[in-house]
């Protein structure tokens, strides 16, 4: 006949199984929150990179403005050039035309 046990060997069984589930849980949670701070930092790093970019992009945006208006500005510039040296030429020879006929 078998010898009844106490059960020591079904509780210390019981037990060590618990321990390895909690120490699995324990590992697994430690994993999930490792990932969960490497997503956070994922996502910081790629909100930043855009911010960067959309500044860039403004800056770019701005540089090419201020390009435009010097280039309207230059524009400007040797139009009036233009009307100065015309007026220039047309007053020139009405000069000479007047000296011309003062003379005759």
């Amino acid at each position: 006949m078998a010898r009844k046990g106490s059960g020591f060997k079904a509780a210390m069984s019981i037990a060590k199984s618990i321990d390895r589930a909690l120490t699995q849980a324990a590992r697994e949670a430690e994993r999930q929150r490792k990932n969960q701070l490497r997503e956070e930092a994922r996502l910081r790093r790629e909100e930043e990179r855009l911010a960067k970019q959309r500044e860039r992009e403004m800056a770019a945006l701005a540089c090419a403005e201020t390009a435009a208006k010097k280039m309207e500005f230059k524009q400007k510039i040797a139009e009036a050039k233009k009307a100065f040296d015309k007026r220039c030429t047309e007053r020139k020879s009405l000069r000479e035309a007047i000296v011309n006929s003062v003379l005759k």
